[in-house]
């Protein structure tokens, strides 16, 4: 509480851990021991689009309005940045932010002013070193647009030396006669993930996804056309959504708790239970029975779920919000034996360029290259049978020893 986080200051303790929304309450709390010195660390200092943390920093700085309050695009970064740059916080403390996203206002407060007049991070542990050092997984190993997904499974069906099934019906209808309903593309991402995550035992049979749609109205959307075509396979899964707020669609309001048919049995857990988790959604989430999560703005930042293996993409990610989604997906897993092939991303809506332009300011090097062609094989082979370079007779030797 406040009055603890102030008795904590008051009383000289060396280590406080508190939240964001007592942030405030730090400012002044310092300001008042002007004859004690802090580092206060901050750490994810990231952009919230669920704007429940966003929200809470408004009301706490005094912007009660419900525009504010309710608005997801307020950032969490640019608050603190406000915070530090008032008078109160100079003089008896040091800021330290840990952020795998840092915007520009973030990295001129706290990083090291290059010749050139740009701004470094005076520290850096690179995207690309976490993932080399296997502390995350790289969610664009797998990233794929539907065309190029659609594009991929044409050409292994048409191609007379691939035995394997052909591309999907829906699929060619969605791509060849540009369907933009959400029941087809539910259908595809339901497609892809029972038949290549579920029946495969990805991730010892504990795969999830998450569909991240346009807008809260889209995710009720989809939710419902994905129940639906569940219901036809006879439910062998659930799913949930999640959304700040109300929304009404057509005459009827729906909120989280008002959609999702979640069991009682978890709302009444303890934090003493062993592996608590306090966030409502993200329990029932944990729970095997529970496949798929729905999700327009909130949970797309800030969401740790290890079990988390695809992503269903249908709305525009650009710049941050596209690092800090796809990375949903990143978390590594020894339990779970989860590696980098088994993450995937079907993208309705962006392009290739687009998320790799995205990724290369934070990844430190080009890593997103275009869809596989699966014909590039066969090409390379003719072209070694056209120079010469092997006997066929050396290659059934080889095959035989």
């Amino acid at each position: 509480s406040s009055a603890d986080l102030k008795s904590a200051l008051e009383t000289g303790k060396k280590i406080i851990i508190t939240t964001i929304q007592k942030f405030p309450h730090i400012v002044d709390g310092i300001a008042d021991l002007s004859d004690k010195r802090f580092a206060v660390i901050i750490d994810e200092a990231h952009s919230s689009q669920s704007g429940t943390a966003a929200g809470k920093m408004n009301q706490a700085m005094g912007n009660t309005s419900e525009e504010n309050v309710n608005d997801d695009e307020q950032d969490t970064q640019d608050k603190i940045i406000e915070a530090i740059q008032s008078s109160k916080m100079r003089g008896n403390a040091s800021y330290l932010a840990f952020t795998a996203t840092p915007k520009n206002n973030t990295l001129e407060r706290f990083g090291d002013k290059q010749e050139d007049g740009r701004f470094k991070p005076f520290h850096l542990y690179s995207m690309k070193q976490a993932i080399e050092e296997g502390f995350i997984l790289d969610v664009l190993a797998n990233y794929t647009t539907y065309k190029s997904y659609y594009e991929i499974e044409k050409s292994i069906h048409e191609n007379p030396l691939f035995d394997t099934v052909k591309a999907q019906k829906k699929l060619r209808t969605y791509v060849e006669q540009n369907k933009q309903t959400i029941a087809t593309k539910a259908d595809i991402m339901l497609e892809h993930f029972v038949t290549k995550l579920v029946n495969t035992k990805k991730l010892k049979g504990k795969a999830k996804a998450i569909v991240a749609t346009q807008s809260i109205e889209s995710a009720i959307n989809y939710y419902f056309a994905l129940k639906t075509l569940l219901e036809e396979r006879g439910n062998p899964f659930r799913i949930a959504i999640a959304f700040s707020g109300q929304k009404k669609i057509k005459g009827i309001e729906y909120t989280e708790d008002s959609i999702n048919d979640f069991p009682v049995n978890l709302d009444t857990a303890k934090p003493t239970d062993p592996g608590y988790i306090s966030d409502k959604i993200a329990r029932y989430v944990d729970m095997d029975e529970y496949r798929i999560l729905v999700v327009a703005n909130k949970y797309l930042t800030g969401y740790d779920q290890p079990k988390l293996t695809a992503m269903y993409v249908d709305k525009k990610l650009q710049g941050v919000i596209a690092v800090q989604a796809l990375s949903r997906l990143n978390r590594s897993s020894d339990k779970l034996g989860k590696k980098t092939e088994d993450l995937f991303t079907l993208d309705f809506y962006n392009t290739t360029e687009d998320i790799k332009k995205s990724f290369d300011p934070f990844y430190t090097a080009t890593s997103l290259s275009k869809a596989t062609d699966v014909n590039i094989l066969h090409e390379l082979k003719s072209n070694l049978d056209d120079a010469g370079v092997y006997e066929w007779s050396e290659v059934e030797d080889f095959v035989e020893k």
